[in-house]
Parts: C-alpha cells; structure tokens; sequence
C-alpha cells in the first residue's frame, strides 16, 4: 500500500529502519466508537434491570388478576346454577298445579261408574258414555300424565274399545263389570299417588289413635270388606 492511500485512509506512514509501520488511524477510531456504544448499550442494560419493587408489582398484579378472573367464573358459575333451579322448580310447581286442575276430573268420571257398579245399577250405555269422556279427557289432558301412569290409562283406553266390540248388545256378564271397576280403582290410585296423596299424612292422623275412632274405622273396615270380595279387589 502506497503513502498516498494510507494518508486517504487516514493512516499514518511511519518508517523505522528496515520495516514499514502502518498505524491505521481508522481501526482506532472505530475500536473507539465500539468502546462508546458498549459503554451505552451496558448504561441501557443496567436501566432495563427490573428492580426488586417493579417485579413485586407486576407478580402481585398478575395474581390479582388471576383471582378475580376465577372468582368471576366462580360466581357466574353459581348464579347460572341457580337460576337453572329456580326455573326447574318454576317447571315442577307449574306442571303440578296442571295435574291438580286436571286429574280430579279423571277421578270423577271413572268414580261415578264405579258406584254405579258397586251399587249394581249400571248399564253398557253408562260404559259407552264414560268412553266418550275418558276419550275427551285423554286428548286434553294425557300430556300431563308420567310415562307409567300414561301407560295404564292408554291401556284402558283400548280395553274399552276391545270391551264394546265385544259385546254389542246391551247385556255384559258380571264378572266383566267386576273387572271394569277394579281397573278403574287401579286407575285412580296412580292418579292420587302422581298427587302425592299417599305421600301426605292427614292433618289429624292422630285422631285415628283414639278408642272411639278405632271402634268406628273398625266396623267400615268390615263392611268395606265385605263389598271388596265381591269384586275381588
């Protein structure tokens, strides 16, 4: 390299017996720029050092955070839960309050036949009309009934078709009459029990526990006995 290159380089030419020493001005000046920027870069890097305080504090944050997040769930959670109750509950006393309205008049009709048979006055055209309104209630009111109570009453409903086709004079055999009413006590027993009659004590259940009351429910027990047997029931 010639001295007029290194002197547009900005070296310096020094000649010193049988060598030639280059000093390069340039490597010096930018071995001096690199000491500054590291210097700068090391002033940036202590400054970026997260103090002890500001990591106690971005920690807390991110805890706080955490916890009102599962807390929210949490609640959210809880009042879906129980709305979800409220409104099955809402459900249940609805569909209760429908039954209450509609299965005593189910018990009604297939009662007054019953009597009609166990006080021995009834005739195929009271069957025909008890039909017609069985049929009538079943179309307004089946939808309310549970699966195993609906199942007995669907069943009667095809028994008292198969029943009149059977016999289309006016005449029915006794023992036919006999079944009629027991199926129809069966019947109402499920009604009641869909009620919770028979789940509920009587108010004055304690009553009965009296010698008096006993003697009396005694001598009804014997006579409803004695009307029982004639149906086998």
């Amino acid at each position: 390299m010639t001295d007029e290159c290194n002197e547009r380089l900005g070296c310096r030419v020094i000649r010193g017996g049988s060598r030639l020493k280059v000093i390069d001005q340039c490597s010096a000046l930018n071995l001096h720029r690199f000491l500054n920027e590291t210097t700068k870069l090391s002033r940036l890097g202590s400054q970026m050092i997260v103090k002890p305080e500001l990591l106690i504090a971005i920690v807390s944050g991110i805890l706080t955070l955490s916890a009102s997040f599962f807390v929210a769930m949490y609640q959210a959670r809880t009042e879906f839960r129980k709305m979800f109750r409220q409104l099955e509950q809402k459900y249940t006393t609805s569909l209760f309050d429908k039954r209450l309205e509609a299965y005593p008049l189910l018990f009604k009709i297939l009662h007054d036949l019953n009597n009609e048979i166990e006080y021995n006055t009834q005739n195929k055209q009271q069957l025909v009309e008890l039909q017609k309104e069985y049929d009538s209630w079943i179309s307004s009111h089946a939808i309310l009934l549970t699966p195993t109570t609906a199942k007995l009453v669907w069943g009667y409903h095809h028994y008292l078709i198969d029943i009149l086709e059977q016999y289309p004079d006016d005449s029915m055999p006794e023992e036919q009459w006999v079944e009629i009413r027991n199926i129809q006590a069966t019947i109402g027993k499920f009604l009641r029990t869909e009620l919770g009659v028979y789940d509920t004590e009587a108010a004055g259940a304690p009553e009965l526990e009296k010698p008096y009351i006993k003697a009396i429910t005694g001598r009804l027990h014997q006579s409803s006995r004695k009307i029982r047997s004639r149906f086998g029931y």
